[in-house]
């Protein structure tokens, strides 16, 4: 006979060993409330053991939902019950177990837009206020609910190793499993299995405590640094917590599988395998793209996947605990928001590019895409063949459908990031080599970048055809990877034997030991002379190690209260027609002709009073030695005008004011 299970798991990296629990002794069902379902192994102690605890005398009061038997969980017992009070608090959260607002940024992340989830937004509330309910002290019956807990792997899922995709992935293993009960399984409640990886997880308290208080933004507003436990995963998968029995009133809640094409390293484009939406990063691309096959929307996907109701209820609960909304990881349009290489610890999150042909490709890598997780059944993925409610993304639903609120927070996320990388620096490991080449194509390096948070982005790839790149005067080295807002130039030159690097206006070289940029020789210094023996002798090499600002100072000002402050008295702002005029031809051929000039023209605030000061003493003895040359009296008759000045000037004025937006726009590019 073949045995129908309602199945889920999570997955994690871990395992440590457990001990056995001995068989429970069966305790007879009350007899004054036969109404009253009891586990049918459950014993007295068990009772009084389980969370919260039951009186086996006082059936009367048994209410909530409570955890027992802890089969061969040994010392864990009490993490186990504490990762329940922990689930408890954050299905409890306002906004979560009534009163969605489908306009907040945590509900369009993880549950899309209103317009494409408005079908099923009644039953989403649904759920998450019956989960609510999972807890001591109240239950949607008047009587008690019962969860096994048990560690002893009944399954046998906890020990599954699916094969690795790449050499140095970790093998992916499951953190829990739960059973819904079935006729044909024998169970009259459901129970949840906790394999080692779940015992590894920080509490609740510990996770906000640690987390919030970190000063880098890519750790405070990641949502994944506060994930504790899988109990509300778990609890969402079970059909009395979903109030989803035989699907109904609710849909059942599984792991959804979902499919997109990506770019691979070589920078081809490929269709994924399915994989389980596990994680914030899966569940918001879920939420974020349309699926490409049938007619149900967004809303249909999400409304059954378990990530996307879990980690909304969780962010909700980290924004109100740490006062903002927790928006990383992000899944954004590449050509609108930073740049960034492949994702690596610590990234911001994936982005996507448009594409005609299948609607959006993400710049995934086959690293973070290929996951080793088994699937519901305790299979490998392998498959990818479409089956029932698996999900293909297609394009990004459209901006329109967002409100301007979201859009506007999305950009100022993007600027806190912005702003924090830019206090970093990024390091450079160079191996210059000197070769029996002609002097002027002799010269090679191989490099390697790190960026800010030391994650290296790249790495001159091995040939056994060259001893590395090309840095020679002719052709210099020229990199730009992803993350790099600039382009790394690398010039070796021989006379006075050094190497000229630049990254956008930042300038240094291999004898700059100082400043936004310096560099620094490991180990000992070559033969100045090069290689001995040519043409066939061994390469002569030296190491080098070099910093470099992590982002260079944008050269426009795109803040107009910073133009305000810095030139209020030079420039006209015509607010109705949003353009900025420079007030006079003079200020344009000022900027012009000083920025032409080899030395700095920068001043302090103090520098500029002295220089003012100055002009305004020569310009009164000037006066004054006009006035005693001529006795006649100025001709008042003819004031100076404003209105004529202007209206003579008004064609050098706005010819300056094309010139600046000419300017502008070859910035921007």
């Amino acid at each position: 006979m073949k045995r129908i299970l309602s199945l889920a798991l999570l997955c994690s990296t871990a395992s440590i060993a457990l001990g056995q629990d001995s068989d429970p002794t069966p305790l007879p069902k009350p007899t004054d409330h036969p109404e009253q379902k009891l586990p049918p192994s459950i014993t007295q102690e068990q009772m009084h053991d389980a969370e919260p605890p039951r009186d086996p005398i006082d059936v009367q009061n048994w209410f909530g939902t409570s955890l027992y038997g802890f089969d061969g969980c040994g010392k864990n017992k009490q993490a186990i019950k504490d990762a329940y009070k922990d689930a408890n608090k954050i299905a409890s959260t306002d906004g979560v177990k009534s009163d969605i607002d489908w306009n907040s940024n945590a509900a369009l992340e993880f549950l899309g837009p209103p317009a494409l989830n408005k079908k099923q937004q009644p039953r989403i509330q649904a759920v998450m206020t019956n989960m609510e309910t999972v807890r001591s002290g109240w239950a949607p019956r008047p009587f008690a609910n019962w969860i096994q807990a048990r560690c002893d792997d009944p399954r046998k899922i906890c020990t599954i190793e699916c094969p690795k995709a790449l050499e140095d992935e970790d093998e992916a293993r499951t953190r829990a499993y739960s059973i819904n009960p079935s006729e044909l399984n024998g169970q009259d409640w459901p129970y949840i299995n906790f394999c080692p990886p779940f015992f590894e997880l920080k509490s609740l308290g510990d996770a906000v405590k640690d987390t919030s208080s970190n000063s880098d933004p890519r750790t405070k507003f990641n949502l994944e640094n506060y994930i504790t436990s899988t109990f509300l995963h778990e609890l969402f998968h079970i059909d009395l917590a979903a109030d989803s029995v035989k699907g109904t009133p609710n849909p059942k809640i599984r792991d959804l599988k979902i499919r997109f094409y990506y770019n691979r390293l070589d920078g081809s484009e490929r269709l994924s395998n399915f994989y389980k939406a596990y994680g914030s990063l899966y569940a918001k691309i879920l939420a974020r793209f349309v699926p490409r096959v049938g007619d149900k929307t967004t809303g249909y996907y999400v409304q059954r996947n378990d990530d996307n109701l879990s980690r909304f209820a969780l962010a909700k609960y980290i924004e109100k605990r740490i006062g903002s909304y927790p928006f990383l990881p992000q899944v954004y349009w590449r050509l609108d928001e930073i740049q960034e290489p492949n994702p690596r610890p610590n990234s911001i999150g994936v982005a996507w590019e448009n594409d005609p042909e299948h609607g959006a490709v993400l710049n995934l890598t086959d690293a973070t895409i290929m996951q080793a997780l088994p699937d519901e059944n305790g299979e490998c993925p392998t498959g990818t063949n479409l089956g029932e409610d698996d999900y293909e993304a297609a394009a990004a639903a459209a901006d329109e459908e967002y409100p301007s609120s979201y859009l506007d927070a999305q950009k100022e996320w993007f600027e806190i990031i912005e702003q924090s990388s830019s206090s970093g620096t990024c390091k450079l490991n160079v191996t210059e080599i000197w070769t029996c080449e002609p002097v002027e194509s002799n010269l090679y390096a191989t490099v390697s970048i790190a960026d800010a948070n030391g994650d290296v982005i790249y790495s001159t790839p091995g040939s056994t055809h060259s001893p590395g790149l090309p840095i020679n005067d002719a052709s210099p080295l020229e990199l730009q990877k992803g993350g790099m807002k600039e382009t790394l130039k690398i010039v070796g030159e021989h006379t006075n034997d050094y190497i000229q690097f630049y990254y956008g206006d930042v300038a240094w070289r291999t004898t700059t030991d100082s400043g936004p940029a310096s560099c620094k020789m490991i180990g000992d210094n070559w033969d100045q002379n090069g290689p001995a023996n040519c043409p066939s002798p061994a390469n002569v090499k030296k190491d080098l190690n070099t910093v470099m600002p992590s982002r260079v100072p944008e050269k426009m000002i795109n803040n107009i209260n910073n133009t305000l402050k810095c030139c209020v008295s030079l420039v006209l702002i015509d607010e109705e027609e949003l353009t900025v005029l420079l007030i006079h031809q003079s200020v344009a051929q000022f900027l012009i002709e000083a920025n032409e000039e080899p030395h700095e023209w920068a001043f302090t605030s103090q520098g500029a009073d002295h220089h003012i000061g100055e002009a305004t003493v020569i310009l009164v003895d000037e006066m004054e030695d006009e006035t005693d040359e001529s006795s006649e009296p100025p001709d008042e008759s003819a004031p100076y005008s404003r209105d004529k000045y202007s209206e003579d000037n008004d064609d050098s004025v706005n010819d300056s004011a094309a010139e600046m937006e000419n300017d502008n726009v070859e910035d921007d590019e």
